[in-house]
């Protein structure tokens, strides 16, 4: 082992991000006997917790029930649990008598907050893991090495861990044509609540947005801003024929059951692809139904009133902007008309999602066993298959939609497939801990 590995506390499990995959980890880890419990280290790069601050809209909603929590799926009686938030608050009353199951985004990120609250020692903010590396033995790899930067002073240093779950979440995917614009008036929506009141001061000014994309975050800043701007004009510009509703029914539902996810793990990789395919509504590029009723409701009002100010432009997708300091020149290609649509905007919100990647694996790649299609195997408890030689259990929470079906990058099975990697964890540290006493009665022998 190198001479800096020597010197440093090795941690049993090194997490890095610390959104919801992480922090129901923290909160399964918390609620394990202590013999079996890990020591754990999260990294995460935001300066203290958020979840998706730059879309915390007012009256916007989350898509999942409460109960899809930290940790009622997997343990009803935790004090994790939404409902022993609102207890602890003195709130609980109120929110029955609300009869409403699906709480706002801001009510959920609150919630989040208080849960990550109780393990801040456990939580080093301000900082990201720029690379896993190997640490080697004579025979194998025994450990991996995190090399953390900070965010603010751009100091690096390293921790040693015996296992790490990677849960980096998300990144804004931003099209190529936009990825070089330098403009407050080209912004994705994940920092829509910071950028719009920063540019768009005067809420009498006759603004003109244009919104590329048609799922929820669409939906969602289009209303907000017909109502932040009453004189404002919002076109949204998509692929397809009219915006979707997200499928929620019942049935469509159980795509997000532990079941499921056994039954994606039996098909081929094509065969999930097809399902996944299938159902791409229940989770992508979908807008909750009530908010489209709601929207279309709006275009409808103001068409009696004789004005316009929701505009659809169907088939269309960006092709290029072209920023300065008082507008937008935005081209759109009808993809059936063949021809280009030039618009003239004060503003565009990318509502283009998000893309999801660990480019620090990278150094650890040669020692992952691969699929067919080239991507790394990963087991039915999200642990990476590994070569032998190679002794630290991986773990991924949010990058096995591949293999384990729509529920992988959703809060729907938080709490289940935080508990299964607990478990897989703490299993690992008793193994170890009964070879180390059997070793070290040998030697007392």
């Amino acid at each position: 082992m190198d001479n800096e590995a020597e010197n440093k506390a090795i941690v049993d499990v090194l997490g890095v991000g610390f959104g919801p995959s992480n922090l129901a980890l923290a909160v399964a880890f918390a609620e394990m006997p202590e013999p079996d419990r890990p020591t754990a280290l999260f990294i995460e790069q935001k300066p203290d917790f958020a979840w998706h601050p730059g879309m915390l809209i007012d009256g916007s909603r989350a898509q999942v029930p409460f109960f899809k929590d930290l940790a009622t799926l997997r343990d009803p009686t935790s004090r994790f649990t939404y409902l022993s938030w609102l207890h602890e608050r003195g709130l609980l009353f109120q929110f029955v008598a609300s009869r409403d199951v699906t709480p706002l985004r801001s009510e959920l990120e609150a919630y989040y907050r208080w849960a990550a609250s109780h393990f801040t020692e456990q939580v080093r903010y301000g900082h990201r893991v720029v690379a896993l590396e190997p640490v080697r033995t004579p025979d194998r790899v025994s450990l991996v090495k995190a090399v953390v930067q900070d965010t603010a002073t751009g100091h690096r240093g390293t921790v040693l861990a015996r296992n790490a779950v990677v849960a980096p979440g998300g990144t804004p995917y931003v099209p190529e044509c936009a990825a070089g614009v330098d403009s407050p008036r080209v912004f994705h929506t994940s920092v829509f609540t910071e950028a719009v009141p920063a540019t768009y001061s005067d809420r009498d000014a006759p603004y003109r947005f244009v919104i590329i994309g048609a799922g929820q975050s669409a939906g969602d800043t289009a209303r907000y801003l017909l109502d932040a701007y009453p004189r404002a004009r919002v076109d949204l510009a998509f692929r397809g024929y009219a915006p979707r509703p997200l499928d929620e029914s019942p049935f469509v539902n159980e795509l997000f059951d532990p079941d499921a996810r056994q039954f994606m793990l039996s098909l081929s990789h094509a065969e999930r692809d097809a399902v996944r395919a299938e159902h791409h509504f229940a989770n992508y590029s979908a807008v909750d139904l009530s908010l489209l009723v709601d929207l279309y409701r709006r275009r409808l009002n103001d068409a009696i009133l004789g004005r316009s100010r929701l505009g659809m432009l169907p088939f269309h997708e960006l092709r290029g902007l072209d920023a300065d300091e008082t507008g937008v020149t935005v081209t759109l290609h009808n993809r059936f008309g063949q021809d280009e649509t030039t618009l003239r905007a004060d503003g565009v919100v990318l509502a283009t999602g998000y893309q999801r990647g660990a480019p620090f694996l990278d150094a650890l790649t040669p020692f992952l066993r691969l699929a067919d299609d080239g991507t790394p195997e990963v087991a039915p408890d999200y642990r990476l298959h590994t070569v032998d030689e190679f002794a630290p259990a991986i773990f991924v929470q949010g990058l096995s939609e591949s293999t384990h079906g729509l529920s992988d990058t959703l809060l729907s099975l938080l709490s289940v497939r935080a508990g299964e990697i607990a478990d897989s964890l703490a299993g690992i540290r008793k193994a170890a801990n009964h070879a180390a006493e059997w070793q070290r009665l040998d030697r007392a022998a």
